[in-house]
Protein backbone atom coordinates (compact mmCIF):
# COMPACT_ATOMS: atom_id res chain seq x y z
CA UNK A 1 0.00 0.00 0.00
CA UNK A 2 2.59 2.89 -1.19
CA UNK A 3 -0.06 5.43 -2.45
CA UNK A 4 -2.95 4.47 0.41
CA UNK A 5 -1.89 4.20 3.89
CA UNK A 6 -3.73 2.22 6.34
CA UNK A 7 -4.22 1.07 9.88
CA UNK A 8 -4.66 -2.34 10.01
CA UNK A 9 -6.29 -4.62 12.83
CA UNK A 10 -6.17 -8.16 12.92
CA UNK A 11 -8.18 -9.58 15.20
CA UNK A 12 -6.64 -13.41 15.38
CA UNK A 13 -8.68 -16.40 17.05
CA UNK A 14 -6.26 -18.36 19.65
CA UNK A 15 -8.83 -20.56 21.32
CA UNK A 16 -8.70 -24.73 22.42
CA UNK A 17 -10.05 -25.75 18.99
CA UNK A 18 -6.97 -24.17 17.31
CA UNK A 19 -4.08 -26.22 17.68
CA UNK A 20 -0.63 -24.98 18.21
CA UNK A 21 1.00 -25.54 14.99
CA UNK A 22 -2.06 -23.96 13.08
CA UNK A 23 -1.56 -20.94 15.13
CA UNK A 24 1.78 -20.50 13.60
CA UNK A 25 0.54 -20.67 10.45
CA UNK A 26 -1.97 -17.72 11.29
CA UNK A 27 1.06 -15.96 12.53
CA UNK A 28 2.88 -16.41 9.44
CA UNK A 29 -0.25 -15.11 7.27
CA UNK A 30 -0.15 -11.92 9.32
CA UNK A 31 3.50 -11.76 8.53
CA UNK A 32 3.04 -12.14 5.22
CA UNK A 33 0.09 -9.52 4.71
CA UNK A 34 1.88 -6.98 7.07
CA UNK A 35 5.22 -7.47 4.76
CA UNK A 36 3.15 -6.33 1.56
CA UNK A 37 2.33 -3.23 3.44
CA UNK A 38 4.91 0.11 3.19
CA UNK A 39 5.18 0.19 6.59
CA UNK A 40 5.99 3.65 8.48
CA UNK A 41 5.91 6.22 11.21
CA UNK A 42 5.18 8.47 8.11
CA UNK A 43 1.72 10.30 7.30
CA UNK A 44 1.63 8.32 4.10
CA UNK A 45 2.64 4.76 5.33
CA UNK A 46 0.98 1.97 7.11
CA UNK A 47 0.50 0.92 10.23
CA UNK A 48 -0.81 -2.27 12.49
CA UNK A 49 -1.88 -3.80 15.52
CA UNK A 50 -2.95 -6.60 16.72
CA UNK A 51 -5.76 -8.11 19.51
CA UNK A 52 -5.92 -12.07 19.81
CA UNK A 53 -8.86 -13.40 22.09
CA UNK A 54 -10.26 -16.57 23.54
CA UNK A 55 -12.39 -16.33 26.62
CA UNK A 56 -11.34 -12.81 26.47
CA UNK A 57 -9.13 -10.43 23.68
CA UNK A 58 -5.39 -9.30 24.68
CA UNK A 59 -3.85 -6.20 23.09
CA UNK A 60 -0.70 -7.89 21.48
CA UNK A 61 0.51 -4.25 20.20
CA UNK A 62 -1.32 -1.32 18.77
CA UNK A 63 -0.70 0.47 15.51
CA UNK A 64 1.95 2.88 16.47
CA UNK A 65 4.02 0.62 18.65
CA UNK A 66 6.09 -1.36 15.65
CA UNK A 67 6.58 0.85 13.03
CA UNK A 68 9.58 -0.52 11.61
CA UNK A 69 8.89 -3.32 9.42
CA UNK A 70 11.70 -5.70 10.36
CA UNK A 71 10.34 -4.73 14.40
CA UNK A 72 6.46 -5.55 13.46
CA UNK A 73 6.79 -9.28 11.73
CA UNK A 74 9.36 -10.06 14.94
CA UNK A 75 6.67 -8.82 17.29
CA UNK A 76 4.27 -10.92 14.97
CA UNK A 77 6.32 -14.10 14.98
CA UNK A 78 6.02 -13.18 19.05
CA UNK A 79 2.68 -13.39 19.99
CA UNK A 80 1.61 -16.10 22.57
CA UNK A 81 -0.76 -19.01 22.32
CA UNK A 82 -3.93 -18.40 24.65
CA UNK A 83 -5.89 -21.69 24.54
CA UNK A 84 -9.83 -21.31 25.65
CA UNK A 85 -13.45 -20.14 24.03
CA UNK A 86 -14.32 -18.07 21.12
CA UNK A 87 -15.41 -14.27 22.66
CA UNK A 88 -15.41 -12.66 19.36
CA UNK A 89 -17.43 -9.68 20.17
CA UNK A 90 -15.03 -8.52 23.18
CA UNK A 91 -12.09 -8.69 20.88
CA UNK A 92 -14.12 -6.25 18.02
CA UNK A 93 -15.14 -4.00 20.90
CA UNK A 94 -11.62 -3.56 22.29
CA UNK A 95 -10.29 -2.90 18.79
CA UNK A 96 -12.95 0.05 18.83
CA UNK A 97 -11.78 0.77 22.38
CA UNK A 98 -7.80 0.84 21.75
CA UNK A 99 -7.08 1.04 18.36
CA UNK A 100 -8.72 3.31 16.77
CA UNK A 101 -7.61 6.63 18.41
CA UNK A 102 -4.54 9.06 17.97
CA UNK A 103 -2.73 7.94 21.03
CA UNK A 104 -2.83 4.36 19.22
CA UNK A 105 -1.38 5.74 15.90
CA UNK A 106 -4.60 5.77 14.28
CA UNK A 107 -5.12 8.75 11.33
CA UNK A 108 -7.79 10.87 10.00
CA UNK A 109 -6.54 10.37 6.90
CA UNK A 110 -5.70 6.55 6.73
CA UNK A 111 -8.60 3.95 6.15
CA UNK A 112 -9.11 1.84 9.34
CA UNK A 113 -9.36 -1.83 8.04
CA UNK A 114 -10.46 -4.61 11.23
CA UNK A 115 -9.24 -8.19 9.55
CA UNK A 116 -11.25 -10.48 11.74
CA UNK A 117 -9.40 -14.65 11.77
CA UNK A 118 -11.47 -17.39 13.06
CA UNK A 119 -12.44 -21.44 12.99
CA UNK A 120 -15.44 -21.61 14.96
CA UNK A 121 -18.90 -19.68 16.43
CA UNK A 122 -18.48 -16.90 18.73
CA UNK A 123 -20.18 -16.93 22.76
CA UNK A 124 -22.62 -14.46 21.08
CA UNK A 125 -23.66 -14.14 17.62
CA UNK A 126 -25.97 -10.93 18.76
CA UNK A 127 -23.19 -9.42 20.16
CA UNK A 128 -20.49 -10.09 17.62
CA UNK A 129 -22.81 -8.44 15.33
CA UNK A 130 -23.45 -5.41 17.38
CA UNK A 131 -19.53 -4.83 17.96
CA UNK A 132 -18.88 -5.72 14.42
CA UNK A 133 -21.99 -3.32 12.91
CA UNK A 134 -20.64 -0.42 15.36
CA UNK A 135 -17.39 -0.78 13.17
CA UNK A 136 -18.45 -0.30 10.39
CA UNK A 137 -20.89 2.59 11.44
CA UNK A 138 -17.48 4.15 12.71
CA UNK A 139 -16.29 3.76 8.73
CA UNK A 140 -14.46 0.52 9.36
CA UNK A 141 -13.80 -1.40 6.63
CA UNK A 142 -14.23 -4.87 8.37
CA UNK A 143 -12.81 -8.63 6.49
CA UNK A 144 -13.63 -11.77 7.77
CA UNK A 145 -11.81 -14.93 7.27
CA UNK A 146 -13.43 -18.11 8.38
CA UNK A 147 -11.27 -21.32 9.12
CA UNK A 148 -12.30 -24.89 8.63
CA UNK A 149 -15.79 -26.82 8.56
CA UNK A 150 -17.20 -25.23 11.89
CA UNK A 151 -17.03 -21.84 10.72
CA UNK A 152 -20.45 -20.10 11.27
CA UNK A 153 -20.37 -18.77 7.75
CA UNK A 154 -23.70 -16.67 9.10
CA UNK A 155 -21.84 -14.77 11.48
CA UNK A 156 -19.02 -13.88 9.25
CA UNK A 157 -21.44 -12.29 6.95
CA UNK A 158 -23.24 -10.32 10.07
CA UNK A 159 -19.28 -9.42 10.93
CA UNK A 160 -18.48 -8.07 7.58
CA UNK A 161 -22.22 -6.57 6.36
CA UNK A 162 -21.43 -7.93 2.50
CA UNK A 163 -20.59 -11.52 1.66
CA UNK A 164 -18.11 -10.05 -0.84
CA UNK A 165 -16.10 -8.81 2.37
CA UNK A 166 -15.59 -13.16 3.54
CA UNK A 167 -13.07 -15.63 2.50
CA UNK A 168 -13.08 -18.99 3.58
CA UNK A 169 -10.74 -21.81 3.79
CA UNK A 170 -10.64 -25.35 4.89
CA UNK A 171 -7.13 -25.55 7.00
CA UNK A 172 -4.96 -22.78 8.46
CA UNK A 173 -1.86 -23.41 6.06
CA UNK A 174 -4.77 -22.81 3.32
CA UNK A 175 -4.43 -19.26 4.23
CA UNK A 176 -1.58 -18.59 2.15
CA UNK A 177 -4.02 -19.26 -0.91
CA UNK A 178 -5.64 -16.19 -0.16
CA UNK A 179 -2.63 -13.85 1.12
CA UNK A 180 -2.71 -12.36 -2.90
CA UNK A 181 -6.21 -11.65 -3.10
CA UNK A 182 -6.20 -10.11 0.73
CA UNK A 183 -3.65 -7.87 0.40
CA UNK A 184 -5.31 -6.18 -2.90
CA UNK A 185 -8.28 -6.19 -1.00
CA UNK A 186 -6.69 -4.23 1.19
CA UNK A 187 -4.02 -2.09 -0.14
CA UNK A 188 -6.72 -1.73 -3.46
CA UNK A 189 -10.14 -2.85 -3.51
CA UNK A 190 -11.01 -0.92 0.04
CA UNK A 191 -10.15 2.47 -1.78
CA UNK A 192 -12.77 2.34 -4.35
CA UNK A 193 -15.36 -0.67 -3.73
CA UNK A 194 -18.65 1.49 -3.79
CA UNK A 195 -19.62 -1.28 -0.33
CA UNK A 196 -16.84 0.83 2.14
CA UNK A 197 -18.41 2.40 4.68
CA UNK A 198 -15.34 5.36 4.67
CA UNK A 199 -16.04 8.20 6.61
CA UNK A 200 -16.42 10.98 4.60
CA UNK A 201 -17.57 14.53 4.79
CA UNK A 202 -20.60 15.51 3.51
CA UNK A 203 -20.51 18.33 0.74
CA UNK A 204 -21.71 21.44 1.88
CA UNK A 205 -25.17 22.68 0.79
CA UNK A 206 -23.75 26.13 -1.12
CA UNK A 207 -22.65 26.41 -4.71
CA UNK A 208 -19.07 25.46 -4.23
CA UNK A 209 -19.78 21.64 -3.85
CA UNK A 210 -20.47 21.97 -6.93
CA UNK A 211 -18.76 19.58 -9.88
CA UNK A 212 -17.12 21.26 -12.39
CA UNK A 213 -18.53 18.60 -14.81
CA UNK A 214 -22.21 19.34 -13.57
CA UNK A 215 -22.01 23.52 -14.56
CA UNK A 216 -24.62 24.00 -16.92
CA UNK A 217 -24.84 19.67 -17.71
CA UNK A 218 -29.26 19.93 -17.21
CA UNK A 219 -30.35 16.65 -16.48
CA UNK A 220 -33.73 15.76 -15.02
CA UNK A 221 -33.01 13.51 -11.77
CA UNK A 222 -36.00 11.86 -9.93
CA UNK A 223 -34.94 9.62 -6.35
CA UNK A 224 -36.81 6.55 -6.00
CA UNK A 225 -36.57 6.21 -1.85
CA UNK A 226 -37.72 2.81 0.58
CA UNK A 227 -39.83 4.09 3.11
CA UNK A 228 -40.83 0.73 4.40
CA UNK A 229 -41.14 -1.25 7.49
CA UNK A 230 -38.02 -2.16 7.72
CA UNK A 231 -36.36 0.93 8.00
CA UNK A 232 -36.01 2.79 11.36
CA UNK A 233 -36.96 6.65 11.14
CA UNK A 234 -33.82 7.76 12.13
CA UNK A 235 -32.32 5.56 9.23
CA UNK A 236 -34.61 7.47 6.55
CA UNK A 237 -34.56 11.01 7.87
CA UNK A 238 -30.20 9.31 6.89
CA UNK A 239 -31.08 8.56 3.45
CA UNK A 240 -33.22 12.14 3.42
CA UNK A 241 -29.53 13.81 4.47
CA UNK A 242 -28.02 11.55 1.31
CA UNK A 243 -30.29 13.07 -1.15
CA UNK A 244 -29.75 16.46 -0.17
CA UNK A 245 -25.94 15.82 -0.61
CA UNK A 246 -26.70 14.70 -3.75
CA UNK A 247 -28.84 17.69 -4.91
CA UNK A 248 -25.77 20.40 -3.74
CA UNK A 249 -23.70 18.98 -6.28
CA UNK A 250 -25.95 20.05 -8.90
CA UNK A 251 -26.34 22.96 -10.94
CA UNK A 252 -30.35 23.65 -9.78
CA UNK A 253 -32.84 25.73 -12.19
CA UNK A 254 -35.70 25.46 -14.67
CA UNK A 255 -33.11 25.25 -17.93
CA UNK A 256 -30.44 23.31 -15.58
CA UNK A 257 -31.35 20.10 -13.45
CA UNK A 258 -34.77 19.39 -12.11
CA UNK A 259 -35.10 17.42 -9.07
CA UNK A 260 -38.31 15.44 -8.39
CA UNK A 261 -38.51 13.11 -4.58
CA UNK A 262 -40.41 10.02 -4.76
CA UNK A 263 -41.20 7.41 -1.99
CA UNK A 264 -42.39 3.63 -1.94
CA UNK A 265 -43.44 0.86 0.33
CA UNK A 266 -46.36 -0.77 -0.06
CA UNK A 267 -47.45 2.06 -1.80
CA UNK A 268 -46.03 5.04 -4.11
CA UNK A 269 -45.91 8.19 -3.61
CA UNK A 270 -44.49 11.37 -5.82
CA UNK A 271 -43.55 13.97 -3.28
CA UNK A 272 -42.69 16.31 -5.28
CA UNK A 273 -42.03 16.23 -9.31
CA UNK A 274 -39.52 17.63 -11.63
CA UNK A 275 -40.55 20.74 -11.90
CA UNK A 276 -42.10 21.78 -8.65
CA UNK A 277 -39.49 23.65 -7.33
CA UNK A 278 -36.28 25.53 -8.93
CA UNK A 279 -34.36 26.47 -7.23
CA UNK A 280 -31.98 24.43 -4.73
CA UNK A 281 -32.92 25.96 -1.43
CA UNK A 282 -36.47 25.12 -1.91
CA UNK A 283 -35.76 21.60 -3.09
CA UNK A 284 -33.39 20.73 0.20
CA UNK A 285 -36.24 22.15 2.18
CA UNK A 286 -38.44 19.97 0.30
CA UNK A 287 -36.21 16.89 1.06
CA UNK A 288 -36.71 17.41 4.48
CA UNK A 289 -40.47 17.34 4.43
CA UNK A 290 -40.40 13.89 2.63
CA UNK A 291 -42.93 12.14 4.77
CA UNK A 292 -41.78 8.06 6.31
CA UNK A 293 -44.71 5.77 5.22
CA UNK A 294 -44.14 2.45 6.73
CA UNK A 295 -44.96 -1.10 4.73
CA UNK A 296 -44.11 -3.51 2.64
CA UNK A 297 -40.95 -3.44 -0.15
CA UNK A 298 -43.00 -3.29 -3.59
CA UNK A 299 -40.03 -2.00 -5.72
CA UNK A 300 -41.90 -3.22 -8.85
CA UNK A 301 -44.75 -1.30 -8.35
CA UNK A 302 -43.26 1.72 -7.45
CA UNK A 303 -41.11 1.69 -10.81
CA UNK A 304 -44.25 0.99 -12.71
CA UNK A 305 -45.46 4.30 -11.06
CA UNK A 306 -42.35 6.47 -11.70
CA UNK A 307 -42.48 4.92 -15.85
CA UNK A 308 -46.24 6.27 -15.97
CA UNK A 309 -46.20 9.28 -13.99
CA UNK A 310 -42.63 10.43 -12.65
CA UNK A 311 -40.93 11.30 -16.05
CA UNK A 312 -43.87 12.61 -17.56
CA UNK A 313 -42.99 16.55 -17.26
CA UNK A 314 -39.29 15.41 -18.15
CA UNK A 315 -37.17 17.08 -21.05
CA UNK A 316 -36.59 15.58 -24.30
CA UNK A 317 -33.12 16.99 -24.77
CA UNK A 318 -31.77 15.93 -21.20
CA UNK A 319 -30.44 12.73 -19.38
CA UNK A 320 -33.15 11.13 -17.46
CA UNK A 321 -31.64 9.55 -14.27
CA UNK A 322 -33.48 7.62 -11.55
CA UNK A 323 -31.70 7.14 -8.11
CA UNK A 324 -33.24 3.95 -6.57
CA UNK A 325 -32.42 3.63 -2.78
CA UNK A 326 -33.63 -0.07 -1.04
CA UNK A 327 -32.99 -1.83 2.00
CA UNK A 328 -34.03 -5.08 1.25
CA UNK A 329 -35.26 -7.92 -1.55
CA UNK A 330 -38.08 -6.77 -3.16
CA UNK A 331 -42.13 -8.39 -2.75
CA UNK A 332 -41.85 -10.05 -6.23
CA UNK A 333 -38.59 -9.18 -8.21
CA UNK A 334 -39.86 -10.58 -11.44
CA UNK A 335 -42.20 -7.57 -11.74
CA UNK A 336 -38.97 -5.29 -10.35
CA UNK A 337 -36.73 -6.72 -13.25
CA UNK A 338 -39.66 -6.24 -15.47
CA UNK A 339 -40.76 -2.51 -14.78
CA UNK A 340 -37.11 -1.88 -14.59
CA UNK A 341 -36.42 -2.97 -17.72
CA UNK A 342 -39.70 -1.20 -19.49
CA UNK A 343 -37.82 2.21 -17.67
CA UNK A 344 -34.55 1.40 -19.50
CA UNK A 345 -36.55 0.60 -22.67
CA UNK A 346 -37.68 4.29 -22.95
CA UNK A 347 -33.98 6.33 -22.06
CA UNK A 348 -34.18 6.43 -18.01
CA UNK A 349 -30.62 5.55 -16.54
CA UNK A 350 -31.46 3.89 -13.47
CA UNK A 351 -28.73 4.07 -10.48
CA UNK A 352 -29.75 1.22 -7.74
CA UNK A 353 -28.53 1.18 -3.74
CA UNK A 354 -28.35 -1.23 -1.63
CA UNK A 355 -28.30 -0.33 1.83
CA UNK A 356 -27.92 -3.16 4.76
CA UNK A 357 -27.15 -7.19 4.74
CA UNK A 358 -30.43 -7.99 3.31
CA UNK A 359 -29.59 -6.55 -0.54
CA UNK A 360 -30.21 -9.04 -3.37
CA UNK A 361 -27.36 -8.06 -5.14
CA UNK A 362 -28.61 -9.62 -8.08
CA UNK A 363 -31.30 -7.94 -8.02
CA UNK A 364 -29.49 -4.72 -7.50
CA UNK A 365 -27.64 -5.57 -10.74
CA UNK A 366 -30.45 -6.38 -13.29
CA UNK A 367 -32.62 -3.04 -11.94
CA UNK A 368 -29.93 -0.64 -12.55
CA UNK A 369 -28.53 0.88 -15.73
CA UNK A 370 -25.29 -1.57 -17.72
CA UNK A 371 -22.40 -0.85 -16.50
CA UNK A 372 -20.31 1.07 -19.25
CA UNK A 373 -16.08 1.54 -19.49
CA UNK A 374 -16.43 4.38 -17.13
CA UNK A 375 -19.71 4.18 -15.03
CA UNK A 376 -21.23 2.04 -12.87
CA UNK A 377 -25.10 2.10 -11.29
CA UNK A 378 -24.33 -0.45 -8.43
CA UNK A 379 -23.25 0.98 -5.08
CA UNK A 380 -23.74 -1.18 -1.87
CA UNK A 381 -23.68 0.12 1.35
CA UNK A 382 -23.56 -1.62 4.95
CA UNK A 383 -25.57 0.88 6.60
CA UNK A 384 -27.02 4.42 6.20
CA UNK A 385 -24.48 5.85 8.00
CA UNK A 386 -22.56 4.47 5.41
CA UNK A 387 -24.12 6.40 2.80
CA UNK A 388 -22.30 9.11 2.98
CA UNK A 389 -18.93 7.10 1.27
CA UNK A 390 -20.89 7.35 -1.88
CA UNK A 391 -21.76 10.78 -1.96
CA UNK A 392 -19.48 12.39 -3.81
CA UNK A 393 -19.23 9.34 -6.40
CA UNK A 394 -22.88 9.32 -7.11
CA UNK A 395 -23.07 12.77 -7.45
CA UNK A 396 -19.85 12.56 -9.80
CA UNK A 397 -21.37 9.90 -11.80
CA UNK A 398 -24.57 11.94 -12.14
CA UNK A 399 -23.15 14.82 -13.88
CA UNK A 400 -21.09 12.53 -16.42
CA UNK A 401 -24.14 10.70 -17.37
CA UNK A 402 -25.46 14.79 -18.14
CA UNK A 403 -22.75 15.77 -19.52
CA UNK A 404 -22.97 12.61 -21.96
CA UNK A 405 -26.42 13.32 -23.01
CA UNK A 406 -25.75 16.73 -23.74
CA UNK A 407 -22.91 15.81 -26.27
CA UNK A 408 -25.16 13.17 -27.91
CA UNK A 409 -28.10 15.79 -28.19
CA UNK A 410 -25.57 17.86 -29.47
CA UNK A 411 -24.59 15.41 -32.02
CA UNK A 412 -27.97 14.21 -33.01
CA UNK A 413 -29.26 17.92 -33.32
CA UNK A 414 -26.37 18.64 -35.44
CA UNK A 415 -27.03 16.12 -37.44
CA UNK A 416 -30.74 16.61 -38.19
CA UNK A 417 -30.18 20.01 -38.89
CA UNK A 418 -27.93 19.30 -41.70
CA UNK A 419 -30.90 16.80 -42.87
CA UNK A 420 -33.58 19.25 -42.96
CA UNK A 421 -31.07 21.75 -44.23
CA UNK A 422 -30.31 19.57 -47.19
CA UNK A 423 -33.73 19.00 -47.49
CA UNK A 424 -35.19 22.27 -47.54
CA UNK A 425 -32.46 23.24 -50.19
CA UNK A 426 -33.33 20.19 -52.31
CA UNK A 427 -36.81 21.57 -51.98
CA UNK A 428 -36.14 25.10 -53.31
CA UNK A 429 -34.35 23.98 -55.94
CA UNK A 430 -37.22 21.72 -57.04
CA UNK A 431 -39.30 24.80 -57.08
CA UNK A 432 -37.22 26.60 -58.60
CA UNK A 433 -36.76 24.06 -61.22
CA UNK A 434 -40.26 23.94 -61.92
CA UNK A 435 -40.64 27.40 -62.18
CA UNK A 436 -38.19 27.92 -64.88
CA UNK A 437 -40.25 25.04 -66.62
CA UNK A 438 -43.04 26.54 -66.51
Amino acid sequence: CVENPVDLVFIIDSSSSIFPNEYVRQLEFLETIAGALDVGHLQNQSRVGVISFSDEPRLEFTLNQYTERSELLSAIRRINYLSGGTNTAAAIQLALETMFNEESGAREEAQDIIIVITDGESFSESATKASAQKARELGIFVLAIGVGVNVNVRELNLITGNPEHVYQVLKFEDLRDITETLINKTCTETFITTSLPAVQKDLPHNESSTFESCDEKPADVLFLLDSSSSIHRNDFKKQLNFVKTIVSAFDIGPEKTTVGVSTFSDDFRLVFNLNDFTTKEDILGAVDNVPYLRGGTDTGFALKNIREYGFRLARSNVAHILIVVTDGLSRDPSDTLLQASLLKEIGINIFAIGVGPFIDKKELISMASSPTEDLNFVFDVSTYDALKSVENLLAKRTCQIAAKQMDSYGTTFKKEFQFKFQQLVFDILKIIQIDISN
